[in-house]
């Protein structure tokens, strides 16, 4: 597992698309070196608005501080760094799309336990906080444990909302690595987690 940490953070770091990444992913999936206790977020979206932005906030390495990624930090490392040598995540976003369409895949490599949460900013009307775009986007996010191809959980953009930022998700991980999923599902014009 340290290997294919290192493997797909080398990957990333050498500047590898979203589809390289997941050939290398699939490459250890089929061998049997899967993240058993790994947690992904999966956000698509429409063709428009161009840019949703996928953030997780959550508790960081020390057990005091939080993380957060997004665009701007989208890899947080066991070293409780965002920008480190070390080779292995604890958090990652591995692609920010704005061309549409998505996929933006957030995961949890780390199951530190704690509260997280997963929300979706309207990047491209981020100048317009009471846009109704995103709600017309048909965006999903899709919550997947460890390599299993079937959601625990999956949520769609309210038709009727309006605001840039979706709260979608919390996430609860127990000491035991027990995760809970609880639906959010509000809409703001302002950030709330970060």
């Amino acid at each position: 597992l340290d290997a294919r940490g290192a493997v797909l953070c080398s990957a990333k770091n050498l500047g590898f698309d979203n589809e390289k990444q997941q050939a290398i992913k699939d490459a250890f999936d089929s061998v049997g070196i899967t993240e058993h206790n790994s947690i992904r977020i999966v956000l698509k979206w429409g063709a428009t608005p161009k840019d949703l932005d996928s953030h997780l906030v959550g508790p960081g390495m020390s057990g005091s501080s939080r993380f957060h990624i997004y665009y701007s930090q989208n890899t947080y490392f066991v070293n409780g760094a965002y920008d480190s040598s070390n080779t292995l995540y604890a958090a990652d976003l591995d692609y920010d799309d704005t061309t549409s369409y998505g996929p933006e895949i957030t995961t949890i490599h780390k199951l530190t336990p704690g509260t997280y949460y997963f929300y979706v900013h309207d990047y491209t009307n981020k100048y317009i906080p009471t846009s109704n775009e995103m709600a017309k986007s048909s965006a999903t996010v899709s919550v997947y444990q460890g390599s299993s191809s079937s959601p625990i959980r999956r949520y769609t953009v309210n038709s009727n909302s309006s605001g840039v930022y979706w709260n979608v998700c919390k996430i609860t991980i127990d000491s035991s690595q027990n995760v809970e999923v609880e639906s959010v599902n509000t809409y703001d014009t302002v950030e709330t987690y970060n």
